[in-house]
C-alpha cells in the first residue's frame, strides 16, 4: 500500500468524471476500456512519432483507481493495466478488456498517428498475411 502512487492532499480541488462526449470542460485524462488490441494501437500511437518503449506501472491491484488515472496524471505518460479484481467485481468490464489512461494533452498527437497507422500498418495487420503464408505452408507439407 505504501508503493501506491498517489496525488498529494490539497493539491486538487475536485475530481469529475463523466463520458467524453458529454464532458463539461477540457479533461486532463481520458480512460479507455478496449481489447488488447485496440489498446495495443494506442500504445503504439503514443510513441509512433519519437520511438522509444512505453513503461508501464502497475500493481493489478488498484487499476482504475490508480493505474489508469493517477499514473498518468503523475507522470504526463501512457499508462496500461490488465484490470483488477475490483473493478471487475464492481463494474461490468468484459473479461477480454483492459484499460489505457492517456493524458489529454497528448491526444492530438495519438489521433494523428491512428491516422498514420491506418493507411497500412492496420490493414497489413488485419490481412494476417505472415500467418496465411505459415498455414498455406502447413498445408503444403
Amino acid at each position: 500500500m505504501k508503493l501506491i502512487p498517489r496525488i498529494k492532499e490539497g493539491s486538487a480541488k475536485a475530481v469529475i468524471a463523466g463520458p467524453l462526449g458529454d464532458f463539461p470542460g477540457n479533461p486532463d485524462l481520458v480512460i479507455i476500456e478496449s481489447t488488447p488490441e485496440n489498446i495495443m494501437w494506442l500504445g503504439l500511437a503514443a510513441n509512433f512519432e519519437e520511438g522509444g518503449r512505453l513503461n508501464f506501472n502497475s500493481s493489478i491491484f488498484q487499476a482504475e483507481c490508480v493505474d489508469v488515472t493517477t499514473v498518468p496524471y503523475l507522470t504526463g505518460e501512457v499508462n496500461i493495466t490488465p484490470g483488477c479484481y475490483g473493478c471487475r467485481q464492481a463494474t461490468d468490464i468484459p473479461s477480454e478488456h483492459m484499460l489505457i489512461g492517456i493524458p489529454a494533452r497528448l491526444l492530438p498527437q495519438i489521433v494523428k498517428s491512428l491516422e498514420a497507422l491506418s493507411q497500412k500498418a492496420m490493414q497489413t495487420v488485419s490481412e494476417k498475411g505472415v500467418y496465411l503464408l505459415y498455414r498455406k505452408e502447413l498445408e503444403r507439407k
